[in-house]
């Protein structure tokens, strides 16, 4: 599908685009850039949840940190492929994808979109890492490393609730991780805030997931009843798709300080 066609937005002169908002969940938008291969690094990550606790993978070292389990993936590795790695090596957990009715922007060509939920990134993060210098043997410092940029791809996993915590999964330098199940509150107050950021949205497509699956199965479960004799409907909600409406119900529980307004 063409994404070449120029938006109203992109006529607007480059300042006024730039600091537009987007929803309250993101940073502001930003002007447009590109780096070359040199000056990048492609990483995957993401937040495990226990569905049948509804905690969270928040992983733990000796330098005293709080982070959600992430690394860079490797040459002909798919993001999908190094999410569910690093969630590996890095909580001890095998994690799966959790499908999810997040909201996202990327054209869904099945016959069944409207009643099927997706396994799409919910998230991406950017970090500047800065130049690298090296002392030489005359006492000059030479440059090694101009830095660059990290984009790391955010995905939502889950485990079970028997789900049992490998050791030594990590590399060398992991070997003091500990990843511990946390819930929402106490892994907001543990993580830094640009993984705050990630964890907020990461819990309300959560919630309106399970809010949305319940929802389905009442629909599915009224129909059942008012047709006892006949076959159940292939979508499970004949009003859903009637509708066409895609995007989750709003929640009026779970969510927490999630709903309220976050830093930027």
């Amino acid at each position: 599908m063409s994404t070449h066609r120029e938006s109203s937005t992109q006529k607007l002169p480059l300042s006024q685009r730039v600091a537009q908002s987007l929803s309250q969940y993101s940073t502001r938008a930003r002007e447009d850039v590109g780096w070359c291969s040199a000056d990048f690094m492609l990483g995957a990550a993401m937040v495990i949840i226990q569905e049948g606790t509804h905690k969270i993978v928040v992983v733990h070292d000796k330098r005293r940190r709080w982070f959600f389990p992430r690394g860079r993936k490797d040459v002909g590795e798919s993001l999908e492929t190094a999410a569910l790695r690093e969630g590996h090596e890095e909580s001890g957990y095998r994690a799966q994808f959790m499908p999810h009715w997040g909201i996202n922007q990327q054209p869904d060509q099945r016959p069944n979109a409207y009643n099927s939920p997706t396994c799409e990134p919910i998230f991406l993060t950017t970090m500047y890492w800065p130049p690298k210098y090296k002392k030489q043997a005359d006492g000059k410092m030479v440059c090694v490393d101009h830095g660059g940029e990290y984009l790391i791809t955010w995905y939502l996993g889950s485990i079970p609730e028997n789900a049992v915590r490998e050791t030594g999964t990590g590399m060398p330098d992991e070997v003091d991780y500990v990843s511990h199940l946390l819930t929402f509150e106490e892994a907001r107050e543990r993580v830094p805030p640009a993984e705050r950021r990630v964890l907020n949205w990461a819990w309300r497509v959560y919630c309106d997931t399970l809010h949305y699956e319940q929802y389905l199965a009442e629909e599915a479960a009224k129909e059942v009843s008012a047709n006892p004799n006949g076959s159940q409907s292939a979508t499970g909600s004949t009003e859903a798709e009637e509708s066409g409406d895609d995007q989750p119900i709003e929640l009026g529980v779970a969510g927490g300080a999630a709903e309220g307004n976050l830093e930027r």
